[in-house]
């Protein structure tokens, strides 16, 4: 999922990238915690594992942010520290800053839309869209402290 919020928010964001990351976020969003549920839920593991499997494309067409060297910072100082918990510890403050700079507020409406926020008109809603789908699988609770 970052690997796309990150491209989509990227100064070299691009058409092909922007469409494929938002398809991503989109299925993301839509089928993770159905996936994280019921694990045997064949049709939601094959669309998260759609867009996980597409996150090398848009990286390569594009980049991702420094929210990743921050977290492979992380994770290299604290070795049982998943590379994913890390992520979404720092996830919602890394992205409400760009949002308080008003720096793409399109591109997180874009993708709060993409989450199922159909009527999303502000970058906030992305905030909104991450914490929600963080609750729907559990990890919204992730503190550095356990790691």
């Amino acid at each position: 999922m970052f690997h796309h919020t990150e491209v989509m928010i990227s100064k070299e964001v691009n058409v092909l990238s922007e469409a494929l990351a938002l398809s991503a976020i989109e299925n993301i969003a839509k089928y993770l915690p159905i996936a994280v549920k019921e694990g045997n839920n064949i049709e939601a593991r094959e669309h998260v594992a759609y867009g996980s499997t597409i996150a090398g494309m848009t990286m390569q067409l594009t980049s991702t942010t420094a929210k990743h060297s921050m977290e492979h910072s992380m994770s290299a100082y604290h070795h049982n520290l998943p590379h994913g918990a890390g992520l979404i510890m720092i996830s919602k403050e890394f992205y409400q800053f760009f949002i308080e700079k008003h720096a793409c507020d399109e591109q997180f409406i874009k993708m709060a839309k993409a989450m199922g926020i159909k009527d999303a008109s502000q970058p906030k809603d992305f905030i909104t869209a991450l914490v929600k789908l963080q609750e729907d699988c559990g990890v919204s609770n992730l503190k550095m402290s356990d790691y």
